[in-house]
């Protein structure tokens, strides 16, 4: 899957503005948040304008103080509340395991013809008879070509964000173990379901345009899963870079590539490729994990 649909992290004027967006929703004066966060009213007038940086710290202060998440503030459509981003009722305690794909067989063949063609070099009767169907038969199923590759990518998706959500539960309190983990599984998804996130990252373009909304906000939802413990590691004194939203922007990224290039009948193993990106991805944030955190690796 490639970075595309990816929105960018949000600037500072962007967090200052959420910033005063939910003071005031919360009927806090400017006067009053900034005895509670210990700082002057130019100061926070500044913050909140832009023209001062956010830090990590003040970050964590303000979402204490208006007793909001981080997500809130990184995120103004909150593509992380799982009542905006639908998971599957199906717990993934398993992420590291792989199955063959359960999509039904039209949808397997959509996905054939998509890769061999593209999107738009392949017909519905391409895909009816790969299914092995008349293109009659093929539409009881599904309306049109645009909601085949639509459910490929919804599935895709939900799935993804599923496992990453069950890879961060397993890292407990440590938000350094959450983000190596949930970056293990970004790798893992990409290696194993190397077809569907390369169709994920390739055919954006080609959805219409509530669909690819409806993608890109699911794609950023996984972008913030892993901005927020790269935040939260820095606030612990976990890792030390300087530079927190945008080092989590090219962990995202590097991980996403490797559905460009991986090959399952190449010398790398997932599971390596994994603990390779893993490492990497703690070198980009400045930080260690506890030797045992990819222990279920293999």
């Amino acid at each position: 899957m490639s970075a595309a649909g990816l929105m960018p992290a949000p600037s500072d004027q962007e967090v200052g503005r959420r910033i005063r967006t939910h003071r005031e929703h919360r009927q806090v004066s400017l006067r009053e948040m900034a005895r509670r966060l210990d700082v002057s009213p130019a100061t926070l007038s500044a913050l909140e304008n832009g023209r001062t940086a956010v830090s990590v710290s003040r970050m964590f202060a303000v979402s204490e103080v208006l007793d909001i998440s981080i997500a809130a503030l990184l995120d103004e459509d909150g593509l992380v509340d799982t009542m905006r981003v639908p998971m599957s009722t199906a717990a993934v305690a398993r992420w590291r395991e792989y199955e063959p794909t359960p999509h039904d067989p039209i949808l397997d063949a959509a996905l054939a013809c998509i890769m061999a063609k593209g999107y738009h070099g392949c017909s519905v009767r391409d895909i009816a008879e790969a299914a092995h169907l008349s293109v009659p038969a093929l539409y009881h199923h599904h309306p049109s070509k645009q909601a085949m590759l639509y459910s490929l990518m919804d599935s895709t998706m939900t799935d993804l964000i599923d496992r990453m959500t069950a890879a961060r539960d397993d890292g407990g309190d440590c938000a350094a173990t959450r983000f190596a983990l949930m970056v293990e599984c970004l790798v893992l998804y990409h290696t194993y379901r190397r077809e569907l996130s390369f169709v994920c990252g390739s055919e954006m373009r080609s959805l219409e345009a509530d669909s690819r909304a409806s993608i890109a906000a699911k794609r950023t939802a996984v972008q913030r899963l892993v901005d927020i413990e790269v935040l939260g590691a820095v606030e612990a004194g976990e890792f030390g870079t300087t530079q927190p939203k945008q080092s989590s922007r090219a962990v995202v990224t590097m991980c996403m590539s490797v559905a460009n290039w991986f090959r399952p009948d190449g010398p790398a193993r997932p599971a390596d490729i994994a603990r390779s990106y893993t490492q990497f991805s703690l070198d980009i944030v400045r930080g260690t994990v506890p030797s045992d955190t990819q222990k279920g690796a293999r």
